[in-house]
């Protein structure tokens, strides 16, 4: 382990506890593989920092950019996604950002963590009566990683995809500042997550499917829907002498 880490293990413990920082090579590791790429593909981090609140994710990023320690977030549930980083350093583990915040049935909206996974949040709005489509991944991937990925083509429902719902973030940005975009700038207010078209430029956008590129979402916005009295899904398929049918069909 090189000098800066050894320095920055401490400083990091004060911020999140002891419990939730680890450089133990075995659970490094476990953090080393990825679902959807070769077994050989082995990307193994150095430390993992698992944050439980925004302000921990904001500490964390401040002291990696002190220390000049790369830091890479992982998002999706259940050992999927990235894998390790490609530089070392510090792996971040959302998995415990998994709140439920807030979930308006007057309003239909509904604020939830970044780790809160798909399939958590759906089983909660069911229950109010509300839904939200299913994410191109499944119900499995947490809400941040549903939002961020850039994924098309399937998943789709006649309500649009889960993405076209989003009307709010909060974000910790490279540098360490917390923001909030949208509907999540009146988080803090009487008036509440309501609208995601406030005063001045949309950015909503710009993190909606950005692969994480302009910081680490930690909070979602989703405007809701309401639960149907019935659904189901339908799946189509076509000899291999009429294929061209399935475009035509998609269109």
């Amino acid at each position: 382990m090189s000098k800066k880490l050894r320095q920055i293990i401490p400083r990091l413990e004060e911020v999140v506890g002891s419990d939730y920082v680890s450089a133990s090579p075995d659970i490094c590791r476990s953090y080393a593989y990825s679902c959807f790429l070769s077994s050989k593909w082995v990307t193994i981090p150095e430390l993992v920092v698992m944050p439980q609140t925004t302000e921990q994710v904001s500490a964390v990023i401040k002291l990696a950019n002190k220390y000049k320690i790369p830091l890479t977030p992982k998002g999706l549930c259940g050992g999927t996604g990235h894998g390790g980083p490609l530089d070392g350093g510090i792996l971040l583990d959302l998995t415990h950002l998994d709140k439920i915040i807030l979930i308006d049935t007057v309003n239909m909206k509904a604020v939830t963590e970044a780790g809160c996974s798909f399939f958590k949040l759906s089983q909660e709005l069911f229950k109010n009566g509300l839904m939200l489509p299913t994410t191109e991944y499944g119900p499995g991937p947490n809400v941040a990683a549903s939002v961020i990925t850039p994924v098309n083509a399937f998943g789709k429902t006649r309500y649009g995809r889960n993405v076209d719902l989003v009307e709010g973030f909060e974000v910790v940005l490279p540098n360490g500042e917390i923001i909030t975009v949208g509907s999540m700038a009146y988080a803090h207010t009487n008036f509440g997550p309501f609208y995601r078209y406030i005063h001045g430029p949309d950015l909503v956008g710009l993190f909606v499917q950005s692969n994480g590129a302009y910081g680490i979402v930690t909070k979602i916005a989703y405007m809701c829907l309401k639960l149907p009295k019935d659904w189901s899904s339908t799946a189509y398929y076509w000899p291999e002498n009429k294929i061209e049918n399935v475009t035509k069909t998609m269109m």
